[in-house]
């Protein structure tokens, strides 16, 4: 046989935030285009927008170890 069989094992973390209006407390239905631009300069490629509008998601890489996964 050849290789290795045997499967690599690999973790990722991933945190969904919901934006919520300050004022209504309500899911936020159009978030400022801003805030968006400000977590990408924070964070590059490791958040993203989901379906909703008012949510979004913060990730770790694939990582070999939960130590490579913290921050």
């Amino acid at each position: 046989m050849a290789g290795n069989l045997d499967p690599s094992l690999t973790i990722g973390i991933e945190e969904e935030y919901l934006l919520v209006d300050r004022k209504t407390r309500s899911l936020a239905a159009d978030p400022p285009a801003a805030l968006m631009e400000d977590c990408e300069k924070e964070l590059g490629n490791r958040v993203t927008s989901e379906f909703l509008r008012s949510q979004i998601e913060i990730s770790t890489p694939v990582c070999s170890s939960i130590r490579c996964a913290a921050p």
